[in-house]
């Protein structure tokens, strides 16, 4: 949120008050207690912008393909593909994050793992929805090592994907 303020219409306080410039305005008395609350007023109007959700930053080279496991009402469900440029970031729930844990796997653009990790969970070559993760060759689908994700309980957190497959993280 940006403000512009015409310096014309700042100047400093006469002795009988707050002195103003244009019609329909006091030239004397003033309202001291406005000064005081335009900081909190703005500090309202932009908690407004924003947002909770689980953001994810590509901060590689190159576009990476971004797959996410979340707890659902029967085990675990996968879900992908959220594709990112290099230097952006996408929001990959929108949101209040219902779930403590999440886990998130990245693949560069010719299938490569760029983020592996240690928990097992099913991946399609085309966008998927996959319930379970049990038996992933069997069903037809891939397995794919998801990385966990801890975000505290807070109800938003954005992961930072960097070169050689590091992860950083945060509210």
């Amino acid at each position: 949120m940006s403000v512009s303020v015409d310096s014309d219409a700042i100047r400093p306080a006469g002795v009988g008050g707050v002195r103003c410039r244009g019609p329909g305005h006091a030239a004397r008395g003033g309202a001291p207690w406005l000064v005081l609350l335009a900081p909190v007023l703005m500090l309202v109007l932009s908690a407004g912008d924003a947002r909770a959700d689980l953001r994810v930053c590509n901060r590689t080279g190159y576009l990476l393909n971004v797959a996410l496991g979340s707890p659902a009402a029967e085990g675990f469900r996968t879900e992908g593909w959220w594709s990112i440029a290099a230097d952006h970031c996408q929001a990959v729930v929108r949101g209040a994050l219902n779930s403590r844990y999440l886990y998130l796997y990245a693949a560069d653009i010719d299938g490569r793992s760029v983020v592996d990790g240690d928990v097992s969970m099913c991946v399609e070559r085309r966008g998927f929805t996959i319930d379970g993760t049990a038996e992933c060759w069997r069903r037809g689908f891939e397995a794919a090592g998801f990385v966990e994700v801890d975000t505290l309980d807070f109800d938003s957190w954005t992961v930072f994907l960097e070169e050689g497959g590091r992860l950083r993280a945060g509210p």
